[in-house]
């Protein structure tokens, strides 16, 4: 299995994607939603903006997916995630401050 710049084993294919976060979720009880979700037809791309939820840790983490399709088969050739960074290790709550989550519906712990 490929490993990434930060020396993390990168996912590859829609099965070991799935058996992964499917993993996550039986043995640790994570979960996400999807906040938002960007199509821009013309340049084969979509943009999810995401909440996980992590219940063994009572923390959650916000960021961002960015997916390349290929034009003619539709399937995703590059994802970019941009994740909130934690300044503190102990922050339960890692999104971006002075921003109304609850107020704009997002949800909240």
């Amino acid at each position: 299995m490929p490993v990434n710049v930060r020396g993390v084993e990168s996912w590859r294919g829609a099965a070991t994607i799935g058996a992964k976060f499917e993993g996550l979720v039986k043995t640790s009880g994570r979960s996400w939603t999807v906040d938002q979700l960007l199509t821009d037809v013309e340049r084969h791309v979509t943009i999810l903006e995401w909440t996980a939820f992590n219940r063994e840790r009572d923390k959650l983490v916000r960021g961002v997916d960015w997916f390349d399709f290929e034009p003619e088969a539709a399937r995703i050739v590059a994802v970019r995630s941009f994740v909130a960074t934690v300044s503190n290790p102990d922050a339960i709550r890692v999104e971006q401050l002075d921003f109304d989550y609850a107020g704009r519906g997002y949800p909240t712990l």
